[in-house]
């Protein structure tokens, strides 16, 4: 964005921006840049771009978080789009692009820890298929084993305590869990690559409310990749914990909803017979960076009752966050 006026110009329109609720924060982002990148606050005498938009703040009315929320969400989607565009086609301009502040600070604080993340997740916030709980699961999670691991300090706060408390193992344990789904779908389909137009979408700690009952699976997957028409196919996936309920009359209130249903079990795992028949069986490898699924026992297909209801919640779930 090139750039011929005065600071108080750019403040004026800066306030507007903030303000006639119309304009998105992407303007907000591109005006403080042309600030900070021209040096414009020494214009008005202020010795740095961080004390005058603390100054800012009271004139526009808003929290010094909105505004470094908005800053540091544009640098980094033009920091992965300046070094993305040549390898990914139809990244969109900062201009145009609709993706929350909250959002892009989650996928960044996630790529740091699980850069192979980025991309994927990048990718789905750009089609609008991710959601800020999606996301904000999968950052509780990583704080929760980068905390265990001594690799961040937990702040004086209930959350941050709770993240330590007996619950970090099982927290863990989710965690391997999701960033192993996400990241490898081959596990569908006898590990092969799927073809270009095959989807895969994948869902952390999803509710579902039917006749006054929720139901709620660890992971939720919606895929065409092991469908050989395209159809949708939806997995649950459910991780085995201490007080996980195997009896078959429980799990099968939710076969009712997919078409497979999968138990998650830790590694070298041995009392498989204890669950269903009909549920399949996967393990993780403890290193979760460089192994990835591993199919104990392949899930029989239930083809629920039900599963025209989820995939209409899963639509409904999509057109909200679509617009």
């Amino acid at each position: 964005m090139s750039n011929n006026k005065t600071l108080f110009e750019i403040e004026k329109e800066m306030l507007i921006v903030l303000t006639d609720g119309k304009s998105y924060w992407t303007k907000c982002y591109q005006l403080m840049r042309i600030v900070e990148k021209e040096q414009l606050y020494l214009e008005a005498n202020y010795r740095s771009f961080t004390a005058w938009l603390n100054a800012f703040q009271y004139k526009a009315g808003v929290n010094i978080r909105v505004l470094w929320q908005q800053k540091k969400a544009g640098t980094f989607y033009e920091s992965y789009r300046r070094k993305n565009k040549e390898k990914i086609q139809d990244i969109p301009d900062i201009d145009t692009v609709r993706i929350t502040p909250t959002n892009l600070n989650y996928i960044e604080k996630i790529s740091e820890s699980h850069p192979w993340l980025e991309d994927k997740l990048m990718r789905r916030a750009i089609e609008g298929t991710v959601t800020r709980r999606e996301l904000q699961n999968t950052w509780v999670s990583i704080k929760a084993e980068r905390i265990a691991k001594g690799e961040m300090v937990a702040r004086e706060t209930r959350h941050d305590k709770n993240l330590i408390s007996a619950t970090v193992e099982q927290k863990l344990s989710a965690t391997k869990a999701l960033l192993c789904i996400q990241s490898d779908y081959r596990w569908l389909n006898h590990g092969k690559a799927a073809v270009d137009s095959s989807k895969y979408q994948v869902y952390a700690n999803y509710e579902l409310e039917y006749e006054k009952d929720l139901f709620q699976w660890d992971i939720l997957i919606a895929e065409t990749i092991s469908s050989r028409n395209e159809e949708i196919k939806i997995h649950g996936l459910t991780l085995l914990k201490e007080d996980t309920i195997l009896s078959s009359g429980h799990m099968n209130m939710y076969e009712m909803f997919t078409d497979y249903h999968w138990i998650i079990v830790p590694d070298k795992y041995e009392d498989v017979e204890i669950i269903p028949k009909s549920f399949g069986i996967i393990s993780l490898n403890p290193n979760v960076q460089k192994e990835r699924i591993t199919v104990i026992r392949e899930a029989k297909s239930v083809n629920g009752k039900l599963k025209s209801y989820m995939i209409t919640r899963l639509l409904m779930k999509y057109l909200k966050n679509a617009k």
